[in-house]
Parts: structure tokens; C-alpha cells; sequence
């Protein structure tokens, strides 16, 4: 056992001296400094106001003379009461006209020129929100809500019909 020992005194013998290393501010042995991070830091943060969830909070001048990097996130934010409505969307709600349903005469000439034509020329858009008294807009909005509606009723029927149906024996 003793010669265990010996032989490696021999190795360490027989290896370079290590290199001095260079200082640098960000490397473990400067971070955990007893200067910089030592008991004395540690006494500071006791009278420390604390966080809503129960740490201690530094204070900022504290902290941003030890850590600048922490002017750039957030530690601790205040906890901000926030209104139970958005403003927001009332907001955008208020800017729009409101919603004006269709007649049922207004309905039913739609219905009639859609069982005509699914699409509408523009003369043809003009002429019927002419007569209707709508914007040519609502026109154009109600025919392609029309071809949507039937498409999705379609889509439906073709979906049923290829269901196999239980025959019973």
C-alpha cells in the first residue's frame, strides 16, 4: 500500500506545475468571493422588504450595484389588480355599427336571387341593395355567408349518405 503512494507522488512529481489562471470577473472563484457574495451580503438582505411570495427583496440600489445584468429583467414585480372587463374589446365593440338583421322580405328576395345565381355580378350586387335599401357590402357579405352555409349543409348530406346503415337481419 505504502508503494501506491509513493508511485503516485512519483506521478504528481512528473507533471507541470499548473499554469497561473487568468483573472476574469464572471468566473466561479470571483463569483463566490467571500467580498462579493460572503455573510456580508447575506446581513444585507435580513431587513429587506419581502416579495408576495415570501423571499427577500434587496433592495434595487443593492442589487444593481452587485448585478447590473439585473436592470434588464424583472425581480419581484409588483403585483398589479387588473380590471375584470377588457377594455380592449369593448373598445372595438364600440366602433362597430350594430348588427342589423335582414327583413324577412329582405330574406326572401336574397333567397330568391341566391336560388338563381350563387354569384352576383357587380351590376347585379348594385341592383339588389338598391332595392333591398342595404349596403352593397351586406349583399356581398350575406351571399358568402350563403355559399359557406351551403357548402357546410352538403358537406353534411355527402357525409350521412356514406355512412353504412344497420340492416337488420
Amino acid at each position: 500500500m505504502e508503494d501506491r503512494i509513493s508511485d503516485s507522488a512519483d506521478d504528481n512529481s512528473l507533471q507541470p506545475p499548473p499554469a497561473a489562471k487568468p483573472y476574469l470577473s464572471f468566473s466561479i472563484e470571483n463569483i463566490l468571493s467571500e467580498g462579493r457574495f460572503g455573510p456580508r451580503a447575506k446581513r444585507s438582505n435580513e431587513h429587506a422588504p419581502k416579495c408576495a411570495d415570501g423571499s427577500r427583496k434587496p433592495s434595487m440600489s443593492t442589487l444593481l450595484s452587485r448585478l447590473p445584468w439585473l436592470a434588464y429583467t424583472r425581480y419581484c414585480p409588483p403585483k398589479i389588480p387588473r380590471s375584470k372587463t377588457r377594455k380592449g374589446s369593448r373598445r372595438h365593440k364600440l366602433d362597430r355599427n350594430p348588427r342589423i338583421p335582414f327583413s324577412s322580405s329582405q330574406l326572401a328576395a336574397l333567397e330568391a336571387k341566391f336560388l338563381q345565381t350563387q354569384y352576383l355580378s357587380g351590376s347585379e350586387v348594385r341592383d339588389l341593395s338598391s332595392s333591398l335599401r342595404v349596403t352593397e357590402h351586406r349583399v356581398k357579405i350575406w351571399f358568402q355567408n350563403r355559399r359557406a352555409r351551403e357548402k357546410k349543409t352538403q358537406a353534411e348530406g355527402s357525409v350521412n349518405s356514406d355512412s353504412p346503415h344497420i340492416q337488420n337481419a
